[in-house]
C-alpha cells in the first residue's frame, strides 16, 4: 500500500530537509519538558530501554531519550530527514550525552520490524496527517504491533480544538507547509488509542498558557506564557482545552 502521507512529506521537504533539532541549551530544556517527562513518568522504562521514534522529524525526541541512557532508533519515511538527524547528532558529538542506537528509513504503515520489539514507540506531529480514521487506527495498530507486551505507545498531536487553531494554521509556517491534518480533541485521541487496543490510556495537554502567545503580535509575550506554564499549573481539563499539543499514551496488554 502506498504511504500517501509519507510521500506528501517527501514532496514538502524535498531539497530542504527538516528543521534543526536544536543546540545543547535547547535540548536540555526539551528533555526537562512535559514532552519527555510525562512519557518517562508513565512508561517506567527499563534501564537501557529500546525506543522507536516512528516519524522522527528533527530527531529531538530521539536525542532527548538517548541522553538519559536509552537505546533509540530514529525512523522516518524521508531519507533527507534522517540525514538531518545524523548531521545534528554529529554536530552535538562531545557536547550532548548518548548516541542514537540506529537509523531506519521506513513507512509507519508497515514498520520494518518484527512483533514485540520495542519498550516504547513514540511520535509527535505524525498521526494526525492520516485523514481517514480507519487509516489512523491501522497506523496506531502498527505501532502497537512492534511494541512488546506491557510496553508503551505515546502519540503527540496538535490540539485541533484550541480556540486559536485557525490562526495557527494561517500564520505558522509549520502548519502551512505540512500535509492536511485531523483536528484532534483529547477525547478523540483517547478513543482512538483505546479502539486500537491500548490499555490504561491517559491523555494530557502540553503548555496551555504558552498556546496563547504563538502568533504575532502576541509572540512578543511568549516568555510570559512560559512563566505561567511553570508557575501556575492548570487542571488537566484546561490543559487539554488550551494546550499547544495533546499527548495520548497507553500500554500494550
Amino acid at each position: 500500500m502506498q504511504d500517501v502521507v509519507g510521500s506528501a512529506w517527501e514532496t514538502s521537504l524535498k531539497g530542504k530537509g527538516y528543521g534543526w533539532a536544536g543546540d545543547v541549551r535547547f535540548l536540555r530544556r526539551f528533555r526537562a519538558s512535559p514532552y519527555i517527562q510525562l512519557i518517562l513518568n508513565y512508561a517506567s522504562l527499563p534501564q537501557n530501554g529500546l525506543i522507536l521514534e516512528a516519524g522522527c522529524g528533527s530527531g529531538k525526541f530521539s536525542l532527548a531519550f538517548a541522553s538519559v541512557g536509552h537505546r533509540v532508533v530514529a525512523l522516518d519515511f524521508v531519507a533527507e530527514v534522517l540525514k538531518g538527524v545524523r548531521a545534528a547528532e554529529q554536530a552535538l558529538a562531545g557536547k550532548w550525552p548518548g548516541q542514537l542506537w540506529g537509523y531506519c528509513q521506513g513507512s509507519l504503515q508497515s514498520l520494518p520490524y518484527a512483533d514485540s520489539v520495542f519498550d516504547l514507540v513514540v511520535n509527535e506531529g505524525v498521526i494526525e496527517h492520516w485523514l481517514e480514521e480507519t487509516a489512523r487506527l491501522e497506523v496506531i495498530a502498527e505501532m502497537i504491533r512492534v511494541t512488546r507486551p506491557s510496553g508503551v505507545v505515546a502519540i503527540i498531536v496538535p490540539n485541533g480544538t484550541h480556540p486559536l487553531i485557525r490562526f495557527w494554521e494561517e500564520r505558522l509556517v509549520g502548519f502551512r507547509t505540512a500535509p492536511p491534518m485531523t483536528h484532534y480533541s483529547a477525547k478523540q485521541l483517547e478513543a482512538e488509542l483505546s479502539r486500537s487496543g491500548l490499555q490504561e490510556v491517559y491523555t494530557d495537554g502540553i503548555y496551555p498558557w504558552r498556546s496563547w502567545f504563538r502568533v504575532p503580535p502576541w509572540d512578543r509575550l511568549y516568555l510570559v506564557g512560559a512563566a505561567l506554564d511553570r508557575l501556575i499549573p492548570l487542571p488537566r481539563v484546561l490543559r487539554e482545552q488550551w494546550a499547544i499539543n495533546l499527548l495520548g499514551i497507553g500500554r500494550k496488554g
